[in-house]
């Protein structure tokens, strides 16, 4: 049986995780919230999903996060309209799968309106075999099911599957599931990124890095 791989998205294929950083600020500002420079420290390494809890321990005037979330939940969506560049090297590895026969897909945990979304963007809707969400399996990448589930998908075993991500948690996560994982590197991780090595089967810096191992044998993929 051949290998088989299961791509997340953001931050692995295409360049997007940076408006998970920016967007949280962009919210509050056009909520009409000035943050102050102690507040903006504490709420720098707080993501968007968690920002309103943190917010609202910081201030006594409350941050409404129905309100909050549906305006991040529109600009994010237009985001993925608009387009995101690919990673360096994707369509070079994709094009290496295509020709030894592999099967890919995406796993994401972003919503499946906005994969289809940057995909159709960049005309690469039919590359992959499927996308397949967290939303689809219940459960976030802190489990490895969404990544179990494309292996049935894709008809393939777990031993012989390559998950790539760019999250410390998603990379243990897959590992802790029996994947072979590939780490890439993403400027939004650089904090875990001796973690994401040491926990990782292969490290990369970007697909032409990919590329240059696989040509050198140091990964292999069958």
């Amino acid at each position: 049986m051949k290998s088989a791989v299961i791509f997340d998205m953001d931050g692995t294929v295409i360049d997007s995780m940076g408006v998970y950083e920016t967007v949280k600020y962009e919210v509050v500002e056009d909520m009409g919230i000035t943050l102050s420079e102690s507040e903006l420290e504490v709420l720098s390494s707080v993501s968007h999903w968690e920002f309103p809890n943190v917010f609202n321990t910081l201030r006594e005037e409350k941050l409404d996060e129905s309100e909050f979330f549906h305006i991040v939940n529109t600009r994010v969506r237009n985001s993925y309209r608009i387009g995101f560049p690919l990673k360096k090297g994707v369509e070079r590895f994709l094009d290496y799968m295509d020709e030894k026969g592999i099967k890919y897909c995406i796993a994401t945990a972003s919503k499946n309106i906005n994969a289809i979304s940057a995909f159709t963007h960049l005309d690469m809707m039919d590359r992959f075999e499927f996308i397949i969400t967290t939303g689809d399996v219940d459960r976030s990448k802190r489990y490895p099911s969404v990544y179990k589930e494309a292996a049935i998908m894709l008809g393939s075993k777990i031993s012989e599957t390559f998950v790539f991500e760019d999250a410390l948690y998603a990379v243990e996560s897959a590992k802790r599931g029996g994947f072979k994982v590939v780490g890439i590197a993403d400027k939004y991780f650089e904090k875990d990124r001796d973690k994401i090595i040491a926990t990782a089967d292969y490290f990369i810096e970007d697909y032409d890095d990919l590329m240059d191992q696989i040509e050198a044998k140091t990964i292999v993929f069958d």
